[in-house]
């Protein structure tokens, strides 16, 4: 196998020519989805003869999720069972409605002004609902990074490969694919590249 590597991502293929294309598909496609500065190590195996692709991922720790009571503040109204949610965080103001709209439905929510929000709630709705609500997630950071992930890894994915096995170790994002049926030992492949993580991110 040729090695075509960079500072932060290493791409090995059958071909020379073919672990310098991918490697630029895959550090042009890192630029385009916002990646550059999140991944600190991407290892990619193409072997077209046997065929096998695998990937390996590796994310910086992600933030946690923003909950609905870092952004706004709750006043519940007992008298006509209603919550007055102001948003004081403004580019979270349409993740809280839609947070709200889902929770409660689109026919309770009613969004009078930019940054304030009135609730219809149910009849039992209580004190201790009120503090869970506290909670609710409006914005998961993780999510949205997931799905660039698996963006970066699909634009290098040769076509047809689509045979797939994959799994989420910690901040390591691991891919294997082939065209027909998925051998044994791939999956072994699979378990084995947070190895060429480490050696990508330790500049080996």
């Amino acid at each position: 196998m040729y090695e075509h590597r960079g500072r932060r991502i290493l791409v090995a293929a059958s071909e020379p020519e073919a672990a310098e294309l991918y490697y630029d598909i895959a550090r042009h496609a890192m630029t385009d989805l916002g990646l550059a500065r999140t991944v600190t190590a991407a290892v990619f195996h193409i072997d077209i003869q046997a065929p096998i692709f695998a990937a390996a991922v590796r994310t910086r720790p992600t933030v946690k999720p923003i909950t609905l009571g870092q952004v706004a503040t709750l006043e519940h109204d007992e008298e006509e069972n209603t919550l007055r949610v102001t948003i004081r965080v403004e580019r979270h103001a349409p993740r809280t409605l839609t947070a709200l709209q889902r929770v409660f439905g689109e026919e309770r929510v009613h969004q009078e002004e930019r940054f304030e929000i009135e609730v219809d709630l149910p009849e039992d709705f209580t004190e201790e609902h009120l503090e869970r609500l506290q909670s609710l997630v409006v914005h998961d950071p993780r999510e949205r990074l997931t799905q660039r992930v698996h963006d970066l890894i699909e634009r290098v994915r040769p076509e047809g490969f689509r045979v797939a096995r994959y799994a989420r170790v910690a901040n390591d994002y691991l891919y294997a694919a082939t065209e027909g049926r998925f051998r044994e030992e791939w999956s072994e492949l699979l378990m084995e590249l947070p190895g060429e993580l480490d050696r990508v991110e330790g500049g080996e």
